[in-house]
């Protein structure tokens, strides 16, 4: 009989292992389905979710060209100056400059393909900034919300 007992309470012990064995299984299998279900809402948040805003300063830049065609752009940006906004434009493809720098900074001869060459007939881009004559280089000229920015092709007498 006692013999019995003890096989009796031994069954009962691996039971009972057997049982926390299979319940161990079941919480990797919970843990496994709780990652995958948080992954496909990461997932779907990212394509749905609200967007990355595009800036906080409103602006507008035209230019106008030798043939007095005029192209705008219009958008908002975080650039701190007005180099880093045409970078900006630059970097979205359609805009287009080179320039280089000088004592005075940025000294820009070439927008969307056209280049105005000083040396040859006095051709320079002029900076208007809000209907005035910039009173700084590109990469000096400070943007502001609502800022009107105006690239002019210019010849001088």
């Amino acid at each position: 009989m006692e013999e019995q007992a003890k096989s009796k309470a031994g069954k009962n012990l691996q039971e009972q292992e057997g049982e926390k064995k299979g319940s161990g299984k079941k919480i990797i299998v919970g843990v496994i389905l709780i990652a995958a279900l948080l992954a496909v809402l990461l997932c779907v948040y990212r394509k749905f979710g609200p967007k990355t805003q595009t800036g906080t300063k409103a602006y507008t830049v035209e230019v106008v060209d030798n043939n007095g065609d005029k192209k705008s752009y219009q958008g908002k940006t975080d650039a701190e100056y007005l180099s880093g906004l045409m970078d900006e434009l630059t970097a979205e493809g359609d805009f287009s400059y080179e320039g280089t720098q000088s004592d005075y900074g940025l000294y820009i001869t070439t927008i969307n393909g056209v280049t105005a060459d000083y040396d040859k007939d006095k051709a320079y881009w002029s900076i208007y900034v809000n209907g005035e004559v910039g009173q700084y280089g590109a990469d000096s000229q400070p943007v502001a919300d609502g800022d009107d920015f105006q690239f002019v092709y210019e010849k001088g007498q």
